[in-house]
């Protein structure tokens, strides 16, 4: 009586040994293109794992047109999305920049504004500024001189 070892029958079935590791029979080699060999393997490892009345039939097919179909509309859509992202970063630049320039259209308001009030404020007062330049320094009027010369001069930096 033998025991374990290789047995003298030559078929598949009776070497105790061997585990097929595809469930659906016998393999054979094929060549095709390398390219393909990933994805070929790939089908034949789901399809192997599948009834065998399921195989055979159309319904498999169809399955497999399927999923070739969703992998198209998915990469489709990744191209999508990475195409909208780069125009949502586009957009967040110029919105910045529109940003910026509009504080510094305020920034010229604001001293346009205090500019204009200022000027009233001296007419209100019969005040001309010929008479506020030659008032003697640390007087209140040669202070108003100097905030009517800062004025225009902050408004010269922001234009």
């Amino acid at each position: 009586m033998t025991k374990g070892g290789y047995r003298a029958n030559n078929k598949v079935e009776c070497n105790h040994l061997f585990k097929p590791k595809w469930r659906l029979g016998k393999t054979a080699a094929i060549r095709i293109p390398a390219i393909l060999k990933d994805k070929l393997l790939d089908m034949a490892k789901y399809l192997d794992n599948k009834p065998i009345k399921k195989v055979l039939s159309i319904d498999i097919v169809k399955e497999i047109e399927n999923n070739i179909e969703l992998n198209k509309r998915t990469f489709e859509l990744h191209n999508e999305t990475v195409k909208l992202n780069r125009e949502n970063n586009m957009l967040t630049h110029i919105n910045e920049d529109l940003r910026k320039q509009l504080d510094e259209i305020s920034k010229k308001s604001q001293c346009q504004i205090a500019i204009e009030y200022f000027e009233k404020y001296l007419k209100s007062q019969n005040l001309n500024m010929e008479e506020l330049s030659k008032s003697r320094k640390g007087s209140k009027k040669h202070l108003l001189f100097e905030v009517d010369q800062w004025l225009k001069s902050q408004d010269s930096n922001n234009a």
